[in-house]
């Protein structure tokens, strides 16, 4: 009996038929882990009781679960690496930040299992400052949860990152950020036209400015701790002005009102200037005397239309005029 030679199809249908073989055994181990993987998950058995029947639907459940994770393997990883790696949770920043003065940045973190290898921190995505523990660097204000800007500028504002990266080999990184706005805070107001003392019925003129702010300063009078609203008609606020340097302000505002009788002995005038949430101020302290024979006595009353002293005054003069008549005839 003779064998015939195979042909090249015969031997190319044997070894595709052997890979097929070989990926079936794959395919059956791969099966096999995953089905040993998943009675690990498994619940201890329970024991024989009415929701008994609801077993199977609860294998189907974990089963579900088991299908889930292996299709977002990376995913799951991440997770966990995120619980054990290092984790910022929040960037303290001062609000507002002021020009001239310092700013202490603070970075709320916690290193997790795998411990820290550096931070760094970064000004709209520009690096400033770093901390790397095995340098051992010689630091005074700043460490690695602290960084101390010396003196802030009003281009110092800006959105501040703090980058916390674990140790190797893992080297895993969290951040967090907040925005830095910085004010210019003008020094204490000024007041102007402002005299030592008054009497009742003279006019209050007073001007109060606030120098090189930014934003603008908000100003409001208090008379006496009362303070002195917009909607009264008595204050006035000018348009603001351009300060000493580029960025900054100047604000203006008057006040005007008649001196009443409720002011003796004492005005205790103040002019506060807000910028957000800061605020600064002046305060003077003038004397109010009572009205003398000099001023007419009309001004007493500083309310609306004359006083009721007017006829009292007119009546002397009457009486002269009627008696030089009368004299004048005889």
């Amino acid at each position: 009996m003779f064998l015939q030679p195979k042909t090249r199809g015969d031997i190319d249908d044997a070894s595709r038929t052997g890979k097929m073989m070989k990926e079936e055994k794959r395919k059956k181990k791969k099966k096999e882990r995953r089905t040993s993987f998943l009675q690990s998950f498994l619940p201890l058995p329970i024991p024989s009781t009415p929701f008994s029947s609801s077993l199977p639907g609860l294998l189907s459940l974990w089963g579900l679960l088991f299908l889930f994770t292996l299709s977002i393997p990376q995913g799951w990883a991440y997770i966990q690496l995120g619980a054990l790696g290092v984790q910022v949770h929040n960037v303290k920043v001062p609000q507002p930040g002021v020009a001239g003065r310092q700013a202490r940045l603070e970075c709320l973190w916690a290193a997790g299992e795998r411990g820290f290898y550096s931070v760094r921190w970064y000004k709209n995505d520009e690096q400033f400052y770093s901390y790397v523990p095995k340098n051992k660097p010689q630091l005074s204000q700043s460490d690695e949860r602290v960084v101390t800007l010396r003196e802030l500028r009003l281009d110092s504002e800006g959105v501040y990152r703090c980058e916390v990266m674990s140790e190797s080999p893992y080297f895993e990184s969290s951040f967090a950020s907040s925005n830095l706005t910085v004010v210019a805070m003008p020094d204490a107001p000024t007041l102007g036209g402002l005299r030592s003392s008054y009497r009742v019925g003279e006019m209050l003129n007073v001007t109060c400015t606030a120098y090189d702010s930014r934003p603008p300063a908000r100003l409001t009078f208090f008379m006496n701790r009362e303070a002195v609203t917009p909607e009264s008609g008595r204050v006035r606020t000018l348009a603001p002005r351009e300060g000493r340097y580029l960025g900054v302000y100047d604000t203006t505002a008057v006040l005007e009102r008649p001196i009443g009788r409720r002011l003796v002995p004492s005005l205790s005038l103040v002019c506060r200037a807000e910028v957000l949430s800061l605020s600064t101020q002046v305060e003077a302290n003038v004397e109010v005397h009572e009205h003398s024979g000099s001023a007419p006595l009309f001004l007493l009353n500083t309310g609306s239309g004359l006083s009721p002293a007017l006829p009292a005054l007119l009546l002397p003069p009457l009486l002269l005029t009627t008696l030089t008549h009368l004299l004048t005839s005889s």
